[in-house]
């Protein structure tokens, strides 16, 4: 009963391979749980979907605790992204202002040249594997996208022949193995 799949998924990272393992080393130390604490989603909880609607803002707030302590990764870095912004623009402001005043004397201090220079660095790097990333992402996206007509006739294809199989397993199942079981029942009993 096996049929022939014709979906298939292949990815070619190319260049990008490092950019992507560094990106997924990164996303499992930050989302390496779930968002919710265990037993929050249970059934008893939430029976069915008019539960979730109802019951569901004021299960949040009575589990604040353990839904913030289960995310403090996801929180840590959404604090240090908007600490990194803040701290950029103040820099930028005050390197400005500083460059702006500066008299025709100069006094050189080399040591405050060279961690300018060296905090600079890093912003820009970091900047810039922020931007890299965006463009990749959008990029690979957009190639998705663009491939969906071409592949709909196979996904759809895969997912007749899916529930096809199922359907023959089922019968299979329950019609013919349940006969073979009461037969051989039978044949034990006598």
């Amino acid at each position: 009963m096996q049929g022939n799949y014709t979906v298939s998924y292949s990815q070619d990272a190319g260049g990008m391979e490092v950019l992507y393992d560094i990106t997924n080393i990164f996303l499992d130390a930050v989302i390496g749980g779930n968002f919710f604490p265990d037993g929050f989603l249970t059934e008893e909880k939430f029976p069915d979907l008019e539960s979730v609607s109802s019951n569901f803002p004021t299960e949040v707030i009575d589990n604040v605790q353990p839904i913030v302590m289960a995310n403090i990764p996801i929180l840590v870095c959404i604090v240090l992204g908007l600490l990194l912004a803040v701290v950029s623009l103040i820099y930028g402001i005050v390197f400005c202002c500083c460059c702006r005043a500066k008299n025709q004397k100069s006094n050189d201090n080399g040591f405050k040249k060279l961690m300018l220079s060296i905090l600079l660095f890093i912003l820009l790097v970091v900047t810039s594997l922020g931007c890299m990333w965006f463009f990749l992402g959008a990029k690979t996206s957009q190639e998705g996208l663009n491939k969906i007509p071409e592949d709909i006739t196979d996904i759809l294809h895969d997912g007749d022949l899916y529930m096809n199989t199922t359907v023959d397993e089922l019968k299979y199942l329950l019609q013919d193995n349940f006969d073979e079981v009461i037969r051989e029942f039978t044949v034990a009993l006598q």
